[in-house]
């Protein structure tokens, strides 16, 4: 997982947003994963094709309280356990 990586949604991924979270549904292996405001907003930012830092940028400034060093230590966190989920795949990078 490179800085110049940039991340979609794998075949049979949907999303749906309900309220301010957002629903990850894996129709071929039926994983299904809930993510709360913040955590969209990374998810958002992802799969719109923006790298690490992009997204770190968008997500820090998109919310008060949160210090850039720690959005991005949960940014690859949430790569990491989607990708192991099936529900995000390194497109580039």
């Amino acid at each position: 997982m490179g800085g110049s990586a940039t991340y979609g949604l794998p075949h049979g991924v949907v999303t749906q947003a309900v309220g301010a979270e957002l629903i990850l549904l894996n129709s071929e292996s039926e994983t299904y994963y809930s993510l709360d405001s913040v955590g969209a907003a990374m998810f958002t930012a992802l799969s719109n094709g923006n790298r690490l830092k992009e997204v770190v940028e968008i997500v820090s400034s998109s919310f008060d309280d949160v210090d850039p060093v720690t959005v991005e230590a949960d940014v690859v966190e949430l790569i990491r356990d989607l990708e192991q989920r099936q529900l995000l795949e390194q497109v580039r990078g």
